[in-house]
């Protein structure tokens, strides 16, 4: 997203260079034309007053038709070639909105496809615990439902907690099964090395971007009476 977003500002301020340089030749042109017009119409003015010399016997006499040729005014540039120019800039910067339009919608769709991807929670159908001398170890078995969208390099999160409801540590792994279609489930487990009570825990799921995946309860209640004396868990 900050690449898009430095593209959008390189791509503006380009347009914004190009597009004074155009305006910046089409005035200049402007400023010849009338330059040209006025230094003319000087030089009439001052051809009015000079009078005329007697022809010579011998020199051609010039014509009307000749004078008027002389005092033509010159033939004006053609503004066509400013406005195709400025024609063509508008077309860029049209070109330009329109891929910059497409990124985002396309970046909205991939968006959009990965929330949907994580919309439907997964179900929680086991989850104990044991604690040995190496620590507390957190194993269980999570779902992803029927009708939800493939999900890969899940990770599971296990926060210990003691008496007073401080944070102790927490332990992170991998799910056994890298990539969760609909209705497929993986087991885990969770070692982490522990001084002290162990009052609750708490556990969380991740994508492959670090982004919390929502998930529900859907453990057996016998298995949650039989975890109950012990460590409680969530």
């Amino acid at each position: 997203m900050i690449t898009l977003s430095v593209l959008v500002s390189l791509v503006s301020v380009a347009l914004a260079i190009g597009m004074g340089l155009v305006l910046a030749h089409v005035v200049r042109a402007e400023r010849r034309r009338s330059d040209a017009r006025v230094a003319a119409l000087s030089q009439m003015a001052i051809d009015d007053f000079m009078p005329e010399p007697e022809p010579a016997s011998d020199a051609p006499v010039m014509t009307d038709d000749a004078v008027d040729g002389l005092f033509k005014d010159p033939a004006a540039d053609s503004p066509w070639r400013a406005r195709i120019a400025i024609a063509g800039a508008l077309a860029l910067v049209a070109t330009v909105v329109l891929g910059i339009a497409s990124l985002r919608s396309t970046a909205s769709r991939t968006a959009g496809h990965q929330a949907e991807t994580v919309s439907t929670p997964l179900q929680l159908l086991e989850l104990g615990h044991t604690q040995s001398g190496a620590g507390l170890t957190v194993a269980g078995r999570v779902q992803n439902p029927r009708g939800g969208q493939p999900v890969s390099d899940l990770t599971v999160t296990v926060f210990l907690f003691d008496q007073n409801g401080s944070f102790m540590t927490s332990g992170r792994t991998s799910l056994e099964v890298p990539t969760l279609g609909a209705g497929t489930a993986s087991a885990f487990s969770v070692t982490i090395p522990v001084n002290g009570s162990v009052a609750r825990y708490r556990v969380s799921f991740r994508d492959s971007s670090g982004h919390p995946v929502t998930h529900i309860d859907r453990r057996n209640p016998a298995s949650l009476v039989r975890n109950a004396p012990n460590a409680p868990n969530e």
